[in-house]
């Protein structure tokens, strides 16, 4: 059986990330971004997103009427907000969009991943109990479901060894192996690991 990369499925999902990547970035240096807020600056801009923008335009509208009469107003200023804001807000709901797209995509099928992984965990579990080669698969992937983490090899990294706390098989002096119990837990959740119990064996 020949052994091929997991994560070799879809050849082209690589060149078409980049390729869009590549052009998201293209797009965010083509458009006149002005976003260097500081945080003082940035919680007044918030709080004054009350304001409609019916009420700028009404404004700009009078200061175009009688000029300085009321006082020196950045007329030009609020003009071109209303016409950065009647453009530019479309492309941001796009973009948005296409983040939500991309976001429940990879929501989805890391929901199948995790039924796969978690699917494995179990397996592992049981026939641990009678075959002992399993062993060292079940350590290296216990502690990742255990606590709901990320498996390793999406994160392109090395699963680490079980710590010194992490629960261990026992044998039970027959050939047969005690497997902890480990309650499978949602992501960031982490539970508390049942104390291993021996096999029984023949006799008992």
């Amino acid at each position: 059986m020949s052994k091929k990369n997991p994560m070799s499925r879809g050849p082209n999902l690589t060149a078409l990330a980049k390729q869009a990547m590549e052009t998201l970035v293209k797009l965010q240096q083509s458009l006149p971004l002005d976003d260097n807020l500081l945080a003082h600056d940035r919680k007044i801009a918030n709080i004054r997103q009350g304001v409609s923008s019916l009420a700028i335009e009404t404004a700009v509208s009078i200061l175009a009427e009688i000029g300085e009469k009321a006082g020196a107003f950045d007329l030009e200023g609020a003009r071109e907000a209303l016409v950065y804001e009647t453009e530019l807000s479309s492309v941001a709901e796009v973009a948005r969009a296409l983040a939500d797209r991309i976001d429940t995509t990879i929501i989805k099928r890391r929901s199948k991943a995790v039924a796969t992984t978690t699917g494995l965990y179990k397996s592992l579990q049981g026939l641990a109990r009678s075959d002992g080669t399993v062993i060292p698969y079940m350590e290296r992937l216990a502690p990742h479901v255990r606590r709901g983490r990320r498996s390793a090899s999406v994160a392109g990294a090395v699963a680490p060894a079980p710590s010194a706390s992490s629960p261990q098989p026992t044998s039970t002096g027959n050939g047969r192996v005690a497997v902890p119990s480990v309650t499978i837990a949602p992501a960031g959740v982490v539970v508390d690991v049942a104390p291993a119990t021996p096999a029984a064996t023949n006799g008992t």
